[in-house]
């Protein structure tokens, strides 16, 4: 019983051990973080909205008369 006993302790401890071993040998993540700069971020603003406008005008069903007379207000509407 006490032969099963520190069998099992041994057993324990060599397993922490390797498992706190195996878990100093990993690299740590490296750091993926990027600066956007602001002409970036204004490229992506454009994008954006002219996405959003070809998304609007492929689904928005407008008369000819509809369509160019409220081109002004449904910009405003649409950025809120």
């Amino acid at each position: 019983m006490k032969r099963l006993l520190a069998l099992t302790l041994m057993g324990a401890s060599w397993m922490l051990v390797g498992a706190r071993a195996s878990a100093q040998t990993v690299a740590p993540p490296e750091s993926s973080s990027r600066t956007i700069s602001n002409q970036d971020l204004d490229l992506l603003r454009r994008d954006l909205r002219a996405k959003r406008k070809q998304l609007i005008a492929a689904n928005l069903k407008l008369t000819q008369a509809e369509g160019q007379g409220s081109g002004r207000s449904m910009t405003n509407t649409v950025r809120n």
